[in-house]
């Protein structure tokens, strides 16, 4: 757990403005995806966008902090 919280600190401080807006988006879509402020009938809809994009917004934030993480071990 250490490992994990020390390469968090480390790829926080590595992040571009790309990388910010990337997790903002990111966030977003999840949010979203939880349903807070679409409507009952339009769930799927908006479920499956939300989803895609969190997944298109993950993958670079991930790829970036695994390679951090594994350098640190």
């Amino acid at each position: 757990m250490k490992n994990i919280m020390t390469a968090g600190e480390d790829y926080i401080k590595k992040m571009e403005l790309a990388d910010v807006g990337l997790l903002k988006i990111c966030l977003f879509s999840a949010g979203l995806f939880t349903g807070v402020c679409v409507p009952k009938g339009k769930k799927a809809k908006w479920g499956f966008w939300a989803l895609l994009v969190y997944g298109i917004t993950l993958v670079p934030l991930m790829s970036k902090f695994l390679t951090i993480w594994k350098q640190e071990k």
